[in-house]
């Protein structure tokens, strides 16, 4: 999975926002995937954070969704 991360000033501020970026998707997408019976949307491939401060998840079939710390999707 692909994660945009801006504005990291080291290697290291940079891995450990990816790291955190990756968990958080790995949540999101567990969590909308048992939403489902069936789950068409494929794997997530990009995360990144909106210019409102959202996190964002793009899925295989290009569709994407932002995500609230409640883990509540639109």
């Amino acid at each position: 999975m692909n994660t945009v991360i801006k504005g990291t000033k080291t290697i290291a501020e940079y891995k450990r926002v990816r790291e955190d970026m990756e968990n958080l998707a790995r949540a999101n997408y567990a969590r909308h995937k048992e939403a489902f019976e069936e789950w068409g949307e494929g794997e997530p491939v990009k995360a990144w954070f909106d210019f409102e401060g959202n996190f964002c998840i793009e899925y295989e079939s290009g569709k994407w969704w932002h995500y609230n710390d409640k883990g509540e999707w639109w």
